[in-house]
């Protein structure tokens, strides 16, 4: 939950897990797989705790019961826009492939999100190896210099 939470950090995490999820658990439906089974599999494909959590609690609900969209939205953690996707899925009878179309949205918004740090970082780390490499050189020129200045006295 913590890594939700942190400003650059949690989109590009929130985005990647619901991605997978929807991938994964869209990818065993279309296969076959029984509900219960394909939320325990797309539950274990997520690296962040707190969301993969909340798929196994959904799948608990929906054992007693309860709805996918219903159950996934209790936790809050995961995009608003794709709880709104699986629903009309889940109302239409086209769970797999709106699972599809969030996965690609989402893999869309990661790559958008690493694209655009990718440009951000690439001036900084420019400038840092400049400072680390202009520090070189000055350490080097003051070693010539005060080895000259031994040499002259």
């Amino acid at each position: 939950r913590v890594v939700l939470r942190l400003p650059l950090i949690s989109g590009l995490v929130e985005n990647g897990q619901t991605a997978v999820f929807a991938r994964t658990l869209g990818t065993m439906i279309k296969s076959g797989v029984p509900m219960l089974r394909a939320l325990a599999v797309a539950a274990d494909a997520l690296r962040n705790r707190a969301m993969s959590g909340a798929v196994h609690a959904c799948a608990t609900d929906m054992r007693e019961g309860g709805g996918l969209v219903g159950s996934l939205g209790k936790s809050g953690l995961f995009p608003e826009l794709s709880l709104r996707l699986i629903g009309v899925g889940e109302q239409s009878g086209q769970l797999d492939t709106m699972l599809g179309r969030v996965a690609d949205i989402y893999e869309a918004a990661l790559q958008r999100q690493l694209d655009r740090v990718t440009s951000l970082l690439t001036p900084i780390l420019t400038i840092v190896i400049g400072v680390v490499v202009g520090g070189l050189i000055l350490s080097v020129i003051g070693a010539v210099v005060s080895v000259n200045e031994l040499a002259l006295q």
